[in-house]
């Protein structure tokens, strides 16, 4: 779990990877809110924990859709190209 965490913080800060280069500092600040990387690192972690315990992995920043209907969207396909 903490590789997968910290695999996802090393490509860089989200709000800004997922943003226009010209994207305002309040915008940044903004998105950083609403994906939940504006806390420290130890309570981020806490509420990815929680997160995949419960199942609720929140909504994709690239396709803005609950990212447990992304899955079970692929899940068929990825199932028969296995059992291929």
């Amino acid at each position: 779990m903490v590789v997968i965490f910290v695999a996802t913080r090393a490509a860089g800060d989200p709000a800004v990877l997922n943003l226009p280069a010209d994207a305002s500092r309040a915008d940044i600040e903004a998105a950083r809110r609403r994906i939940g990387t504006d806390s420290i690192y130890i309570v981020q972690f806490g509420i990815f924990l929680r997160d995949i315990a419960t199942f609720e992995f929140g909504r994709s920043i690239v396709y803005r859709e609950p990212v447990t209907d992304l899955i079970g969207d692929r899940f068929i396909a990825s199932l028969k190209l296995q059992l291929a």
